[in-house]
C-alpha cells in the first residue's frame, strides 16, 4: 500500500511540474504588468488566471469521468481577452509583457489540456470494477421458508 501511495505521488508531481512552472512563470510577469495596472485590472487577471489554474488542477485531482471543460474554455477566452486589452487600455505595460502573459497562459492551458485528456483517455481504458451480485431479499426469504 505505501508503494502505490509513494508512485502516485511520484507521478503526480512529474505531471504537475510543467504545469506549475508554466504558473510560476506566468506569475512573474504578472507580477511585472501589474506594477503598472489598476486594482481592478490586477484583481481581475489574478482571479482568472488562478481559475484557470485551480480548474485544471481540480479536474486532475478528482476522480470524476464527467469534465466540464467548456467552462475552462470560456475561463481562456476571457482571459485572453482581458491579456490583449492590457497593453491598449494601458501604454505603461510593454506590448513584450504582454506577449510574454499569453503566452504562459496559453503554454499553461495547452499543458493543462493535455493532462486532463491523458488523465481521461486512463480512465476511459481502465476496466469496470466488478459489481458484487446481490441476493434479493426474496430468494433469502425462500431458502428460510424451504430448509
Amino acid at each position: 500500500m505505501k508503494k502505490i501511495i509513494l508512485i502516485i505521488i511520484i507521478a503526480t508531481s512529474l505531471f504537475a511540474s510543467s504545469l506549475d512552472s508554466y504558473y510560476k512563470q506566468l506569475n512573474i510577469e504578472m507580477d511585472k504588468a501589474s506594477v503598472n495596472m489598476g486594482v481592478e485590472k490586477k484583481v481581475s487577471l489574478y482571479y482568472l488566471i488562478l481559475s484557470t489554474h485551480d480548474k485544471i488542477t481540480t479536474m486532475l485531482t478528482t476522480d470524476r469521468q464527467k469534465v466540464n471543460l467548456s467552462s475552462l474554455q470560456n475561463l481562456k477566452y476571457t482571459t485572453l481577452q482581458l491579456i490583449s486589452h492590457l497593453h491598449e487600455n494601458n501604454k505603461k505595460i510593454s506590448k513584450d509583457n504582454v506577449d510574454k502573459l499569453r503566452e504562459f497562459y496559453i503554454q499553461m492551458y495547452q499543458n493543462g489540456m493535455q493532462l486532463i485528456k491523458q488523465k481521461l483517455n486512463k480512465n476511459k481504458t481502465a476496466k469496470p470494477r466488478p459489481q458484487p451480485k446481490e441476493e434479493s431479499f426474496i430468494s433469502k426469504k425462500i431458502l428460510y421458508v424451504s430448509i
